[in-house]
Formats: C-alpha cells, sequence, structure tokens
C-alpha cells in the first residue's frame, strides 16, 4: 500500500470518527431537551433576582471565597431550577390548577416548560 492510500484511510477513519462524535453529541441534545426544562425571558429574569438574594445570603452568612460563593450559587439556582420543572410537571398532570403560590416559590409569569 502506497503512502497516499494510507493517508487516504487514514483520513477516512479520522473522518468517520468525527461523524460519529458529532452525531453522539446530536443525540445528547435531543435527550437533554425531552428531559430537561427550557426557560422563557421571564424566568430568566426570576433567576437573576433569585441570584442576587442568594449571593446576598451566603456573603451574610460568611463565605468569603468565589469557589464557596459559586457552590453555593450553583446548589441553590440547581434546586429551585429542578422543583420548578417538577412542580410544571406536576401542574400539567393535575386537572386543578388552582393553587397559588408564593413569590419565591415561581417566576411571574411561568415555569420552565418541557419543549
Amino acid at each position: 500500500m502506497s503512502r497516499s492510500e494510507r493517508d487516504k484511510k487514514e483520513i477516512r477513519r479520522i473522518e468517520a470518527a468525527m461523524a460519529n462524535a458529532e452525531y453522539e453529541r446530536a443525540l445528547a441534545r435531543a435527550r437533554l431537551a425531552l428531559i430537561a426544562p427550557t426557560v422563557d425571558d421571564v424566568t430568566a429574569a426570576y433567576f437573576d433576582s433569585q441570584v442576587e438574594k442568594v449571593l446576598l445570603e451566603a456573603r451574610q452568612n460568611g463565605e468569603k471565597s468565589d469557589q464557596e460563593l459559586m457552590s453555593t450559587l450553583l446548589d441553590a439556582v440547581a434546586r429551585k431550577y429542578f422543583a420548578m420543572g417538577l412542580c410544571d410537571r406536576a401542574h400539567e398532570q393535575s386537572s386543578d390548577r388552582d393553587h397559588e403560590h408564593s413569590p419565591d416559590d415561581s417566576p411571574p409569569h411561568s415555569a420552565p416548560t418541557r419543549r
């Protein structure tokens, strides 16, 4: 086998691996879209205010390092985000939609929904 044939074979192998990686990423994005709630503009604004609130509380509790603040923030946002998604899913399954929430339970107009 000549050098150019080996090079072409190697190029085809690399291209196949790259195509497979792209397919796997697309498949992962599709799976995530099916299970993870999406965030609209109103919900994003709500999370912005929640971030400010959590950071203020964390600083008041003496968390000073950037890592501590980030860890506290990510934990609080993740908990609220997925709780809202679960709450939204429960409301979709429920025929009774007259439940009221406190201002901290959900954003002003909507909650994350699945696309």
